[in-house]
């Protein structure tokens, strides 16, 4: 299990993520930091296509998938995919509170069920539950393979989604 907690990439920048990932049988999820947003691909042992999405500091997230599958965005108004065919990319722009899904091809083929379920929760019962947790409801089952969970979280909340309690 992998956490990172990227700050404001620029001073003034309301937004921040947090992101979670987990990896098994040689799957592989990254996080990489540069100048313009935080980098994060998702893919299975010695696959080259990865899943990858950018998370800019103004909260809007970009997803490429080539061969891999969508990311699942959860927000309050429901759950879809994003992009909603692989071999393009989509953008969307999550609020503090919203959830994105992604997972290599691997975990889906073993455990597509895992993923379906999900699309059936509420939206807010996706958002309120912990990361770990959803990683290992997509990972179960899954010899290989990768998962990660995006959070978008602003000055009232942290980047594990939960609001700051007030000292």
């Amino acid at each position: 299990m992998s956490i990172t907690v990227a700050p404001p990439a620029r001073p003034g920048t309301r937004y921040r993520w947090g992101v979670e990932t987990l990896e098994r049988g040689g799957g592989v999820a990254r996080t990489y930091q540069d100048p313009a947003c935080l980098r994060l691909r998702v893919s299975d042992p010695g696959d080259p296509s990865a899943t990858e999405a950018l998370l800019s500091d103004d909260g809007t997230v970009t997803v490429r998938s080539h061969c891999s599958p969508p990311a699942l965005l959860v927000t309050g108004c429901g759950a879809r995919l994003i992009p909603a065919t692989p071999d393009t990319e989509a953008t969307a722009e999550l609020q503090p509170g919203d959830v994105l899904l992604l997972c290599s091809s691997g975990v889906l083929d073993s455990v597509p069920t895992g993923l379906g379920e999900i699309l059936g929760w509420s939206p807010r019962r996706v958002a309120n539950h912990e990361p770990r947790a959803l990683l290992e409801h997509l990972m179960t089952g899954a010899e290989r393979g990768a998962t990660a969970v995006v959070r978008c979280a602003d000055e009232r909340t942290t980047a594990r989604g939960h609001l700051e309690e007030d000292e």
